[in-house]
């Protein structure tokens, strides 16, 4: 940074400071999603494919320098906010950050998207992903319950049907009503 920008940034009331990182903050999840989407038609096209690169995701460890974990959750969550509209737009709109729609994208679906965007988008990051973890876990368990014969109103069982207590850990307990 040069000295001008730095002097320029200690003028700046803490106010303003928020204003501007929140404002950035809303660019860059803007920004994420576009490169999200770029990166699921480039895999559906297969533009990785070689001959010797492995999949999208050894591509952008290859080519964008993203660890392959990192890579390959860069791509299912591409994948998925094509099939979640309000997710995406959201996150197109630089209201949604790339974690929360991370998180999301691995309990939503479209019957339920709106639900989840409007409950888990209300809390911090780490009490949206609990919230995540714990909908995986409790669906996982009242399926297993239920000999893994999904119920007829599976858009809704989910929630209705499955409460936990929260740990500050992220572990959930849960329970079938």
């Amino acid at each position: 940074m040069d000295e001008d920008h730095v002097r320029e940034q200690r003028v700046l009331s803490l106010r303003e400071l928020a204003a501007q990182i929140t404002e950035l903050a809303g660019h860059l999840n803007a920004a994420n999603y576009r490169w999200l989407s770029l990166i699921a038609e480039f895999d559906r096209r297969h533009g990785w494919s070689d001959g010797s690169t492995q999949s999208c995701a050894h591509w952008l460890n290859w080519q964008c320098g993203i660890d392959l974990g990192a890579a390959r959750e860069k791509v299912r969550v591409a994948h998925a906010l094509e099939k979640l509209p309000r997710i995406a737009a959201a996150m197109e709109r630089g209201e949604l950050s790339y974690s929360k729609a991370r998180a999301l994208t691995r309990v939503a679906c479209q019957k339920t998207e709106e639900y989840f965007l409007h409950r888990l988008t209300r809390h911090s990051m780490w009490r949206s992903w609990c919230a995540a973890i714990g909908v995986r876990r409790s669906r996982k368990s009242c399926l297993e319950k239920l000999n893994n014969k999904p119920p007829e109103r599976s858009a809704t069982f989910t929630m209705q049907t499955a409460r936990w207590s929260s740990k500050p850990d992220c572990r959930r307990k849960s329970v079938l009503w």
